[in-house]
Order: structure tokens, then sequence, then C-alpha cells
């Protein structure tokens, strides 16, 4: 268990090599652990508002959090802080950096999402038609396109290049809690309010794969690295595993109160984060075993 949040933990990330992990919270700050020891090792502070995600860098050097002041970019081993993005409108549920690190991509709560340079700090391009609130932005594994998850029901496909959008998943009604894409950028995996996560098809957006299982919302949905597995979290206070192919559940994961708020595999996919709102904590838990490590 890592421990030392005064407040809710929104979400918790793997570092590219798997030996730590980022966590953010509602308590204005993220921190670092070493996940084999459970060990926080560095505080970034800055935030002067509750902080609802953060991510490293794809190199591991960087850590960017999004706040609903400002997204904020920190050196890891020293726990400086770089540079300060406040976009237009300045909140912001979700903000990542691109494959290749040189942007970053951030969902304002004016319904919108902007690229930004992250070395100039310049806005490149500005993407609109959500009608209502962005509550998770990111990119394909290639950096070619990005995708949208919004409370107005839809799932966005914009181009990075230009900011042209390209497809819209519309196929529920619910909203929808997170977007990411599948790693060969043919499809994307939603988390949906109805308590399922869904699979869509981008070229056609046609719906291929429905999971269910879950009891409440479901705030997050991630493919494995392998990309052969789901991971899911809900407010039913539980985390699922389910086959892609087959929509399978193959395991659940339990040892929460009552909502985990996200999940997400480790790149060598042996264990699992998993963020509990009630008791300010992010568990881990060793996929071999299903235990619940308290390390």
């Amino acid at each position: 268990v890592l421990q030392g949040h005064t407040s809710w933990v929104n979400s918790a990330v793997f570092s590219p090599d798997g030996e730590l992990a980022l966590t953010a919270s509602f308590d204005l700050t993220a921190r670092i652990f070493e996940v084999a020891s459970g060990k926080e090792l560095r505080v970034l502070e800055g935030q002067t508002s509750r902080i609802s995600y953060a991510v490293f860098s794809p190199n591991g050097k960087l850590a960017l959090t999004s706040g609903y002041d400002a997204v904020r970019i920190f050196e890891v081993e020293s726990g400086k802080e770089l540079q300060v993005f406040f976009g237009e409108t300045g909140a912001s549920k979700s903000a990542v950096f691109s494959p290749d690190g040189k942007l970053v991509l951030i969902a304002g709560n004016d319904n919108k999402g902007r690229i930004y340079d992250i070395t100039s700090g310049k806005e490149l391009h500005t993407l609109s038609g959500h009608a209502k609130e962005i509550n998770s932005i990111s990119f394909s594994l290639d950096g070619k396109l990005i995708v949208t998850a919004s409370g107005d029901g839809t799932s966005r496909i914009y181009e990075v290049e230009n900011g042209r959008e390209l497809q819209v998943l519309n196929g529920n009604t619910n909203g929808i809690n997170s977007a990411v894409f599948s790693s060969d950028s043919k499809q994307v995996l939603m988390a949906i309010d109805d308590a399922t996560s869904r699979i869509y098809d981008i070229a056609t957006g046609k719906e291929l794969q429905i999971l269910r299982g879950h009891k409440g919302y479901v705030n997050s949905a991630v493919y494995s690295p392998n990309g052969k597995l789901v991971l899911t979290a809900s407010e039913d206070a539980t985390a699922r595993i389910y086959e892609v192919f087959s929509g399978k559940e193959v395991r659940i994961l339990i040892g929460h109160g009552k909502s985990i708020s996200s999940a997400i595999f480790s790149p060598d996919q042996k264990h699992v984060l998993t963020v509990n709102t009630d008791d300010y904590t992010v568990h881990t838990y060793e996929l071999t075993t299903s235990k619940n490590l308290q390390i």
C-alpha cells in the first residue's frame, strides 16, 4: 500500500521502467514512490488546487500534473518545477505527453482539448466538438491520433497534425469516463457510466465488444501492455480483468472500500496499481496470485 496523501487520490501510474509510481491527489500534491519498497521518494508541490491526474514522460525523466488551476511539468530526479501551462481556462481533468515527449495534450474545462509544444509552450491546435466536459484525453501509440472521452456520451478522434476531427463514436447515451487506443490504433476502449466498458472500431464506428460485470460506474479502462487484456476500475469497489478477444471476465481484484477510481498494469504486466478513493491509498496487486501486496 502506498501511503502519504491526506485527501482523495485520483490516479496512479507506473514509470516506464516499472520501478516508480506517481500519484495525484486532491491534497494539492503528486507523489513519487518506489514500487518495490513502497517508500515515498518525492513530493511534487506547486498546484494551488486539486490534482486530477499525473503521468510520467515517455523517458521517465519528467512528471506532468493536471490540476484545477494549471498543468505543471516537474523534473522527476529533483522535483523541480520546470514549466506551467494554464491553457485558455486553467482547469484540466486530464493531460498527457505525446509518445515522443515533444507535445503536451490538455483537456480543458471548456469542453475543448488543446495541443501544446512542450519546448516553447505555444498552443498548436484546439480540439472542438464536445458538448460537455472532457474527462480523459490521450494519444495513440504512434502519436498521430488523439482520442477524447466526454460526459456528452461521445468519444472523438482527432488528427494530431492539424487538430481535425476524424470520427465521432457515440454508440452510448451515458457519460464516458475514459477512452484509450489499442496498440494498433484501430480500436478504442471506453469506460462508461452504465457499468460497462466497450470496444469500438475506429474506421466504421461499430461497437465490437461489451465488457460486463461491474455493478457501478466504470471509472477507467486500459489495455494490458501486450494488448490481450483489459483492466477496469469501478465505483463498485472492484477492478476486473477481461480478455479482449472473447470479452470474458478472467479476474476480479477485491480489497477496497467504496470505490476504485483508476487501475493500471505495470509495464511487465505482472502487477496492477489500483487507487482507493476512500482511504487515500494506492494498492499494488500481484497478478499471478491476485494478492494485495502490502509494500
